[in-house]
């Protein structure tokens, strides 16, 4: 199991004087890799929504250059 490690350094005054304390949180490649699918699949199903939307608001409008901008984008989010 591979281990990221991330640092965060804070600048705080400790009696006085003026140090460096490094604060550090270690989280394994599995628990990065599952968040990094989950926004990924969150923000492909969001974007899917928002030109469904766009689409449909352009086939009521009657844009058809809007509509053939949008079938464009929308194309990436299907299978043949």
């Amino acid at each position: 199991m591979k281990k990221q490690k991330v640092c965060f350094t804070l600048r705080r005054y400790n009696q006085g004087y003026a140090k460096y304390i490094i604060a550090k949180r270690d989280y394994s490649f599995e628990d990065g890799l599952m968040a990094t699918l989950l926004l990924d699949d969150l923000i492909f199903h969001h974007n899917k929504q928002t030109i469904d939307q766009a689409i449909d608001q352009a086939i009521t409008s009657g844009d058809e250059h809007a509509f053939q901008q949008l079938s464009a984008k929308y194309r990436h989010y299907f299978l043949d």
